[in-house]
């Protein structure tokens, strides 16, 4: 391979592709600068300028060329880093042939998809708190009271009222009726209970006279005998 002569015609083609952007700073050991402009769809007033000043080795495009990447405003470093990478990669993988149009696009490309991304992103988080806001200014703001509203509200207020209101009575009897005992658990809880009458006479004392309870009666004939006897005479 003529090193020399595929230099010189990538470099040709560099001038054809990019008139304004190419600028050559050396001959001998061939070196130029290129700035590619990179505006993404979503702002497009937004212009982020990529620097690449290039120095071809004496073996390019058979081994990478000595370059270096800046961007000028518009990226933070987090992202000129990635780009780095990109671009390292792309390099790589076109080691044998011209490579530095094909580095440049591929490091446009991902600045503009890059930021377009992030746009939207942005735009879509602004939407979303823009109707936060205006939800919540629309219930800051309530439902005007009327005549109508109000008693329907209070039809149904009073009603909900009621029908806990009875909920809570039938609990309530419910937990009641738990609770009292029943006779065979009061009897098992006190067994007193079944000597409390005897108890109850023990200490009263109450003494009771049997002879006026007494119904023994005597003989009918020891009655009749006692009884005198009375005879009729005839008048004749």
């Amino acid at each position: 391979m003529n090193y020399d002569e595929e230099q010189a015609m990538e470099v040709e083609a560099l001038m054809s592709i990019y008139p304004e952007e190419y600028q050559e700073i050396e001959q001998s050991p061939r070196q130029f600068e290129l700035r590619i402009n990179a505006t993404p769809s979503t702002e497009p007033d937004m212009i982020i300028t990529i620097v690449f000043n290039c120095t071809f080795t004496p073996k390019y495009p058979e081994e990478l060329p000595n370059f270096e990447l800046t961007v000028e405003e518009g990226l933070e470093e987090e992202d000129v880093e990635q780009l780095k990478a990109v671009v390292q990669e792309q390099a790589l993988a076109n080691i044998g042939t011209p490579m530095i149009f094909t580095i440049a696009s591929a490091a446009k490309e991902w600045v503009e998809s890059t930021l377009e991304a992030r746009h939207t992103a942005e735009r879509e988080a602004a939407e979303k708190e823009a109707q936060r806001l205006h939800e919540e200014a629309i219930r800051a703001q309530g439902t005007p009271v009327t005549r109508e509203n109000f008693l329907l509200w209070k039809l149904h207020f009073d009603r909900e009222l009621d029908e806990q209101r009875q909920a809570n009575n039938a609990l309530k009897a419910s937990d009641e009726r738990k609770k009292k005992p029943t006779g065979r658990q009061l009897f098992e809880q006190d067994k007193s209970l079944g000597t409390s009458d005897v108890a109850i006479l023990d200490e009263n004392d109450v003494v009771i006279d049997e002879s006026l309870f007494d119904t023994t009666d005597e003989p009918a004939e020891e009655e009749d005998e006692e009884r005198p006897s009375f005879e009729m005479e005839d008048d004749d």
